[in-house]
């Protein structure tokens, strides 16, 4: 039965030797570095902690470091050299480099060291990073690491989210689960380590990527300029790749869209009787009065201005509700 195991070190950046035992613990939970031994001027009067989960041959630290610092890594002898090293910033900036790959790293970029290279790295204020380190043998490398994984790109966003989940669940997950887990991550670094991923149109992709497009389109609902086009562009897919997603579903993005305005205008008529019908419609995302009275009447039976009239004459009963159905399909 596959275990995780938890540990967790403090170190005060204000006390001699910081960097010494910053430089140690980076070497013995990553991979061998040196930091560069600069008096800095201390950003944050903070220590440093660093919180690590070995699960299933795998490991994944949260990092926070306050203060600025420089340095290289090494390649190291031994097992460690099978290693690979994804960093995911979640706040502040890394400069990186290695191999011929120069990144600078806002929150939400990856990118993947190999640890059987020298590389670099500054960190020029306080930062905050998720890594994971995994065996090289466990997964497919057919090619070239890829340069920096950007925030908006989709492979960042699956692997990252993931990243960031592990790092807070990982510790309430019961034992027969965390394999599972050890076994989806990974699955998803394959996404990036492998030339022959799955292209962005392909199905796998499309079925994995749609609950975050759906997320994006749902708090998104009230932009009257919530287009095809914004929709893609907002995910970093293609549009052609946006509506084959939704070909999948039955249910065009279009038609998702607007399913999902009417019902929120629906609810807002239903709830707040006193909000005029238009403004209902405009805070939903309906550029047009006339355009939301046909497509709410095409969905619900009636007009908006008729379900008012109706839950008006009847004391905003309950069992006027009822009444008002959808003609369409929903998919889920």
């Amino acid at each position: 039965m596959t275990i995780a195991v938890f540990e967790r070190w403090v170190i005060d950046a204000e006390t001699l030797g910081a960097s010494k035992r910053m430089q140690t613990l980076m070497s013995e939970t990553l991979v061998p570095y040196s930091v560069d031994e600069k008096p800095v001027e201390r950003i944050r009067r903070s220590p440093c902690i660093v919180r690590r989960a070995q699960f299933d041959g795998l490991s994944i630290l949260d990092c926070d470091v306050p203060d600025l610092f420089s340095g290289q890594t090494h390649p190291p002898s031994g097992a460690k050299s099978d290693l690979l090293v994804i960093s995911l910033v979640t706040a502040g900036q890394e400069i990186v480099g290695q191999d011929g790959r120069q990144a600078t790293l806002e929150p939400g970029d990856l990118f993947i060291v190999d640890a059987a290279l020298p590389g670099t790295c500054h960190i020029p204020s306080r930062i905050h990073t998720v890594t994971l380190v995994v065996p090289k043998p466990l997964v497919s490398m057919r090619g070239p690491l890829p340069d920096k994984l950007p925030a908006r790109s989709p492979m960042a966003r699956l692997l990252g989210d993931y990243m960031s989940l592990l790092v807070r669940e990982l510790a309430t997950l019961p034992a027969a689960a965390v394999a599972i887990a050890a076994t989806a991550t990974l699955e998803l670094v394959q996404l990036i380590t492998a030339t022959d991923s799955p292209p962005l149109d392909s199905a796998p992709l499309r079925v994995t990527l749609l609950p975050q497009v759906r997320r994006y389109i749902e708090r998104s609902l009230h932009d009257p300029e919530l287009t095809p086009s914004r929709i893609a562009e907002v995910n970093a897919i293609s549009v052609r790749t946006l509506h084959a997603m939704f070909a999948d579903t039955g249910e065009s993005v279009s038609d998702y869209v607007r399913r999902h305005r009417l019902t929120r205008s629906r609810d807002a008529l239903i709830s707040a009787p006193e909000v005029a019908v238009i403004d209902v419609s405009r805070r939903w995302g309906f550029k047009n009065a006339s355009h939301f009275a046909r497509a709410f009447k095409a969905e619900y039976g009636m007009a908006p201005q008729d379900l008012r009239r109706a839950l008006c004459d009847g004391g905003a009963c309950d069992d006027q509700v009822p009444l008002i159905c959808t003609t369409s399909s929903v998919v889920q």
